[in-house]
C-alpha cells in the first residue's frame, strides 16, 4: 500500500514537472511574451520562478496523492473510484484558479487554504501576495502532507477497507474499528496542532485590535474559545473519540514530591533568565511593531484591571490549556515514535513557533523546551502547569510590583525588593537585570534542574505512572 502511494505521488510529479517545462516552453519559444506585451506593461517570461514551483509541487503531490488513496479505496470499481475522484479534483482547482484572478488578493483567510503552498507558487510573480503578519507555515503543511501519508496506509490496514463488500466514508469515523491506544500517534499530535495552527495564525494579527476598549472581557473570550476551547477540550475531544487513554496521554497522575520543588525553582527563576534575554535583544534589534502595540494595550488595560483577573487571563488559563495542548498530547504523541530529546525539542519549537511573534520566539522556544523536560522527568503534566503560572504571573506583574506588594500586603519586604533591583524593572522592564538577580536566578534554575535529573524510573513507579 505504500507502494502504491509512492507510484500515485510519483506519477503526479512526473505530470506536474512534464505541465510546467510545455508551459515554461511554449511561453518562452512560442513567442508569447511578445504577443501580450505593450509598450507601457512589458510581459517577463520568469524562468527563474520555474524550478520553485516544481520544488513547491512535491508536498502538494504528495497530500494530494495521500487524499487520493484514502479516497478511493472506498470504491468497488474504477467507474466508483472516478466519481469518488472528481470533487477531490475540483477542491484544488478552485484556490489555484482564484490565484490567477486580477481581482483576488492572497491575505488573510485566503492565504490560509490547505492549498497554501501551491497557490503561493502560481502568484510568485505577482505583487498580490501578502501572507499573515509572522511566521510563514511550510513546515506545518508538509506535516499535514505527512499525517495525510501515514493515515491512508493505515487506512489500508482495516480488514473493513480490504475485505468487506460495502465500505464507506463512515470506516473513517467508526469508533469500532479503532484500537484503544496509550497514547495518540505522530500523525494525531501532529495533524491535531497544524490545523490549531490556522485559525490561531488568522487571528493573531488581530489581537492588539480585539483587547482595545475592554482588555477583561477581551481575555475573558480569548481564555474561553482560544485556550479553553481549543487547546484545552478540543484535544480531550479528540483522544476521548478515538479511544486514547486520558491519564496516559495528558499525565494525570501525581508526580514524585521531589518534582514539586524543581517546578518552583524553575518557574520562579526562569522569567529572570527571559527578562534579560529580551532585554539584551532590544538593544541589538528594537522591538517590532506587533510586540510594542500589545505591549501598549496589555499596560493601558492593566492598570485599570484588578490584580487577580490578569494573572487568571493571562497566566494560569493559558499555562493549563498549553500545558494540556503541546506537554499532553503533542508530547504524547512524539514520544511514541521518536526518542526523548527529538519529542522535547520538537514540542518546544512547536510551542514557540504558536506565539507568532518573532521576538518572542527563541525564548519561548527553550521554555517550551525546559517544560517539556519537566514533564518527561515528572511524567506529570502538573508540575509543568506550576512552572508556567509562575514564569507567567511573573512577568505580567512586573509592571505592577508596587501594586502586588500593595495588594498581599508585603510592605516589610519592600527593601529586599528594591536590593534585588526589581523596583527599577518595573519603570523600565526592558533594561538589564542587576547581576545579583542573574546569579540567584542562575542558581535555583540549575538546582531545579539537578533535582529533576535525580528522578528515575524508580521514582516513576512509586508515585504510581508507570507500570511496575
Amino acid at each position: 500500500m505504500t507502494a502504491k502511494f509512492l507510484v500515485v505521488a510519483t506519477i503526479g510529479l512526473l505530470a506536474a514537472l512534464v505541465n510546467v517545462l510545455s508551459v515554461g516552453a511554449t511561453m518562452h519559444f512560442g513567442g508569447l511574451t511578445k504577443v501580450f506585451a505593450s509598450g507601457e506593461m512589458p510581459v517577463k517570461f520568469p524562468a527563474s520562478t520555474l524550478p520553485i514551483i516544481v520544488f513547491s509541487m512535491i508536498p502538494f503531490a504528495m497530500l494530494s496523492s495521500a487524499i487520493l488513496v484514502a479516497v478511493c479505496s472506498f470504491a468497488r470499481s474504477y467507474k466508483e473510484a472516478q466519481t469518488y475522484v472528481t470533487p477531490v479534483i475540483i477542491l484544488a482547482l478552485v484556490p489555484a484558479i482564484a490565484a490567477t484572478l486580477p481581482s483576488i488578493q492572497l491575505k488573510g483567510s485566503c492565504w490560509s487554504s490547505p492549498w497554501e503552498t501551491w497557490c503561493c507558487s502560481l502568484a510568485s510573480c505577482s505583487s498580490r501576495l501578502h501572507p499573515v503578519p509572522g511566521v510563514d507555515r511550510p513546515a506545518l503543511d508538509h506535516a499535514v502532507c505527512g499525517g495525510g501519508g501515514r493515515r491512508s496506509a493505515r487506512l489500508f490496514g482495516q480488514e473493513a477497507v480490504l475485505f468487506a463488500d460495502a465500505g464507506s466514508y463512515r470506516t473513517l469515523v467508526q469508533r469500532r474499528l479503532m484500537p484503544p491506544s496509550p497514547a495518540p500517534s505522530v500523525t494525531q499530535a501532529v495533524v491535531l496542532v497544524a490545523l490549531l495552527f490556522r485559525p490561531h495564525s488568522i487571528s493573531a494579527p488581530c489581537l492588539p485590535t480585539f483587547l482595545i476598549g475592554n482588555l477583561v472581557r477581551g481575555l475573558s473570550w480569548l481564555a474561553v474559545i482560544q485556550f479553553g476551547g481549543l487547546f484545552l477540550l478540543l484535544p480531550l475531544a479528540v483522544a476521548i473519540f478515538f479511544k486514547i487513554d486520558l491519564v496516559s496521554t495528558f499525565r494525570l497522575r501525581l508526580p514524585p514530591l521531589r518534582s514539586w520543588p524543581a517546578a518552583v525553582l524553575i518557574g520562579a527563576s526562569s522569567w529572570i533568565i527571559a527578562s534579560e534575554f529580551f532585554a539584551l535583544q532590544a538593544r541589538i534589534v528594537p522591538p517590532s511593531e506587533a510586540i510594542q502595540e500589545l505591549n501598549r494595550v496589555l499596560s493601558a488595560g492593566a492598570e485599570k484591571a484588578p490584580l487577580w483577573t490578569i494573572v487568571l487571563l493571562l497566566a494560569v488559563v493559558p499555562a493549563i490549556s498549553e500545558e494540556f495542548l503541546f506537554r499532553g498530547f503533542l508530547l504524547s504523541g512524539l514520544g511514541r515514535s521518536v526518542g526523548k530529546w527529538t519529542a522535547i525539542i520538537g514540542a518546544g519549537l512547536v510551542f514557540g513557533v504558536f506565539h507568532f511573534v518573532a521576538d518572542k520566539i527563541p525564548v519561548t522556544a527553550l521554555m517550551g523546551v525546559l517544560l517539556g523536560y519537566i514533564c518527561w522527568k515528572s511524567r506529570s503534566l502538573w508540575p509543568g502547569i506550576l512552572a508556567h503560572i509562575l514564569h507567567n504571573s511573573a512577568l505580567m506583574l512586573l509592571p505592577s510590583l508596587p501594586r502586588v506588594v500593595e495588594w498581599l500586603g508585603l510592605s516589610s519586604v519592600t527593601r529586599v525588593v528594591e536590593w534585588l533591583g526589581l523596583i527599577s524593572l518595573e519603570s523600565d522592564p526592558e533594561q538589564f537585570v542587576p547581576i545579583r538577580l542573574v546569579a540567584l536566578a542562575a542558581a535555583m534554575l540549575l538546582t531545579g534542574l539537578v533535582i529533576l535529573a535525580s528522578l528515575n524510573d524508580r521514582d516513576s513507579r512509586a508515585a504510581g505512572r508507570l507500570p511496575g
